[in-house]
């Protein structure tokens, strides 16, 4: 192989050096020695897989490395390595009120038993949801025409079971075809409940027998599913030989599940039950009211936004900096635009723990088939009241928030301006249509722009 030169590492020069060198070592001239004589046949081949094996050996040194990776699941892999684990999707939450109206001849006995899980759909959506309640069910007294608030989610929730074969570390993996829901998953050994951490570190001693090391982690899998981790016996409990684990999630719709409007219809699709046990129809017996429409619905994590945040992801799972709340908050995939800053670098000590946002809801999500960007109302360019709360909410909810520190949302100042438009045109051009095309293409510049 001394004729090859190493410089020339491309499978045509290496094809061609070869051709060179067996014609001055055998003396063979080119109307003898050519690509359909038997020999130069079996070059060709070993050529071509040359080529082959050349391609493969790039295109896995452009996959190492996560600004050059086009596989998701060399991303979603590179980017855990980095103590990033990438955003499953989230389900839409919301609120409702409910009583029971004046049909109450279609009770029997005085209560009306609302289970847990009750899903329903909303037409304005096309999704189903399920109620949320803090027990298997509640009660809606034939006596009592107060309304009761109630949450609920998107999605449906779905169970898969495993059995342990009591090593240490063990993990497994449901096989889910769908979105699920990145906060709400839920595991059983046995029929009891153990806590979710989000690391090893987390977990206490499990050879003490103590219910506080009974844990388990949640990662996302590199095919958008889900993996469920168990301890090694220093770190958490191992799960018996046998015991049959229960896995408990939501597949959800993800942002398809927002709702942009408080005037929403709700179809219940499974009964309620009243005092003697019989089904009830629970369109036919209750009057629902919206109190927050189902918000904060997203889906799973782009590619390409994976390898932009991954350096920034915290790696101790805690809201510590500016940067962690952008990280944390950008998963929803509903805002434009997102900064957190803090103002520790003045002289004010007061505000020192305080993280404040300013953020720009998506407005392209808010408009109809025959909206464009300056038909939107100022309003919808701000964050209300009921959205500032979900993500106050969602922060809270997340446990990663240090104990002293304060989230504080600000608006954005909201100004206008004019763009004059020169332009030249051919005498006979409909002018009304140049102007729609105008609009439109300024339309879609604004709605894309994502910059301070």
């Amino acid at each position: 192989m001394a004729f090859f030169s190493k410089t020339r590492i491309k499978a045509a020069e290496l094809m061609e050096q070869a051709v060179t060198f067996l014609y001055k070592k055998y003396n063979q001239t080119a109307h003898v020695f050519t690509s359909a004589s038997p020999f130069g046949q079996l070059l060709t081949v070993i050529a071509n897989m040359a080529e082959l094996i050349f391609t493969y050996i790039s295109h896995t040194a452009e996959e190492l490395n996560i600004k050059t990776a086009q596989n998701i699941e060399s991303i979603y892999g590179l980017a855990r390595l980095a103590g990033h684990d990438a955003y499953r999707g989230g389900s839409a939450y919301g609120m409702m009120a409910l009583k029971l109206n004046t049909s109450t001849n279609l009770i029997e006995g005085n209560y009306l038993v609302l289970n847990n899980f009750t899903k329903f759909s909303i037409p304005e959506t096309g999704c189903t949801y399920f109620l949320n309640l803090n027990s298997d069910y509640i009660r809606l007294n034939v006596s009592n025409k107060s309304f009761i608030n109630v949450n609920y989610i998107q999605g449906i929730p779905e169970t898969q079971s495993f059995i342990s074969d009591g090593t240490p570390l063990q993990s497994f993996n449901p096989i889910v075809k769908k979105m699920t829901d990145n906060d709400n998953v839920a595991v059983t050994v046995n029929g009891k409940v153990w806590k979710k951490v989000d690391s090893l570190y987390d977990m206490p001693a499990g050879n003490n027998n103590s219910d506080d090391s009974e844990c388990f982690m949640v990662k996302s899998s590199i095919n958008v599913g889900l993996t469920i981790f168990f301890g090694n016996g220093d770190f958490g409990k191992i799960p018996p030989a046998g015991s049959k684990i229960d896995v408990t999630y939501i597949t959800t719709e993800g942002a398809a599940g927002n709702a942009t409007s408080s005037n929403l219809t709700y179809n219940f699709e499974d009964s309620g039950y009243d005092e003697m046990g019989n089904e009830v129809n629970l369109n036919d017996v209750l009057n629902v009211e919206t109190i927050s429409p189902p918000m904060l619905g997203s889906d799973y994590e782009n590619p390409e936004f994976t390898k932009l945040i991954a350096p920034k992801a915290s790696k101790s799972f805690v809201l510590a900096t500016p940067e962690n709340y952008v990280s944390y908050l950008s998963k929803y995939n509903q805002y434009s635009y997102i900064y957190a800053y803090n103002t520790k670098d003045d002289a004010d000590l007061y505000d020192d723990n305080v993280t404040y946002l300013k953020i720009i809801p998506n407005i392209k999500n808010k408009l109809s088939n025959s909206q464009d960007y300056f038909e939107l109302p100022t309003s919808e360019f701000i964050l209300d009241e009921n959205e500032k709360e979900a993500i106050i909410s969602a922060l809270d909810n997340s446990g990663r928030m240090l104990i002293n520190s304060e989230v504080e949302i600000i608006n954005p100042t909201v100004k206008k301006f004019v763009i004059n438009v020169i332009i030249r045109y051919f005498e006979d051009i409909d002018k009304d249509s140049m102007k729609t095309n105008i609009r439109s293409i300024l339309s879609k510049y604004f709605l894309n722009i994502n910059r301070n």
